[in-house]
């Protein structure tokens, strides 16, 4: 795999996180951070397209986009991450984090 000069969000979103446990835990809370961490890295570009993008599909919500798409994915008005709800099931952060593709590349294709 030669990696490009300065990855971009095609490249995150086409190489990382297809291949997450690559580059860290394989699960959505890490391919969260992962993102986060590059978008920060970039100047903080993509955090407020995906937040746009989640509330448009969620609602009015002071959630931000991480926690919106946990609760699209399962189905579930309410769910709050803490002591005692454990991790996701693989399958969960599999479907978690295609969305959390499918959202980046609606997002980032708007921004070029």
């Amino acid at each position: 795999m030669v990696l490009p000069e300065r990855p971009d969000w095609d490249y995150v979103i086409d190489h990382v996180l297809t291949r997450i446990s690559m580059f860290t835990k394989p699960t959505y809370e890490s391919a969260v951070a992962f993102v986060e961490g590059f978008d920060f890295a970039r100047g903080d570009e993509v955090h407020p397209l995906m937040q746009a993008w989640a509330v448009e599909r969620f609602g009015k919500t002071n959630l931000g986009w991480p926690l919106i798409l946990a609760h699209l994915v399962l189905h579930v008005p309410h769910y709050v991450p803490g002591p005692g709800t454990g991790p996701f099931p693989q399958e969960v952060d599999r479907a978690a984090i295609a969305l959390l593709r499918q959202a980046l590349r609606e997002v980032t294709s708007s921004t070029t």
